[in-house]
This record gives C-alpha cells, sequence and structure tokens, in this order.
C-alpha cells in the first residue's frame, strides 16, 4: 500500500483499500478459518470483501467498534457492516456514492 499512496494511484475498490494490505485483518480472517483465496487469493474483491463482513460481525465488540470506525473513513453512512449489508455498501461505493 505505501507504493500506492507514493505512486498516487487511485484504490479503485472498498476491499483493497480496507484489505489490501492489511495483515491484521488477514490474521483475523484465518483465525476464524478464512480460506486463503479469500484473503490474499485469486478471489474477486467483492468476495473477499463478503467474507470479510462476515468476520467482522461475528468478532468481539472492539473489533466490530473499530471496523465501524473504519468504515466510516470511506462512507458517511453509519449502516452496521454484516454479510446482508456488505453487497449494497461496495455498491455504493463502486458508484461514488459516500453513503
Amino acid at each position: 500500500m505505501p507504493e500506492v499512496i507514493y505512486r498516487n494511484e487511485t484504490i479503485d475498490n472498498l476491499s483493497r483499500a480496507w484489505l489490501g494490505e492489511d495483515h491484521y485483518k488477514w490474521r483475523l480472517m484465518r483465525a476464524k478459518g478464512i480460506d486463503e483465496s479469500f484473503i490474499t487469493g485469486e478471489e474477486a474483491d467483492e468476495k473477499k470483501f463478503m467474507k470479510w463482513a462476515s468476520v467482522v460481525h461475528g468478532s468481539s465488540a472492539i473489533r466490530f467498534m473499530q471496523a465501524h470506525l473504519e468504515l466510516k473513513r470511506f462512507s458517511t453512512s453509519m449502516e452496521l457492516l454484516n454479510p446482508d449489508t456488505a453487497k449494497a455498501i461496495t455498491t455504493r461505493r463502486r458508484n461514488g456514492y459516500a453513503n
């Protein structure tokens, strides 16, 4: 991610921005039994984000709150991230809406 910032590149989706280089999130996903293809593998970014939503939804209160504070960086919505809302959140971000 630092090289992306250095080159002033645009990050094209929420999954890459949020999960792209965050080894702490990867570690949590692995601990929750998520297959590596959804962490650093070849699965589509949207599918990776859906898996992340399921991990957040089933995590401790602290991890849940931290994830929502991070999501607030990318969206003005106070919608909670969970498997049911993840697709709508990524679609709105892809279409350029902040909430």
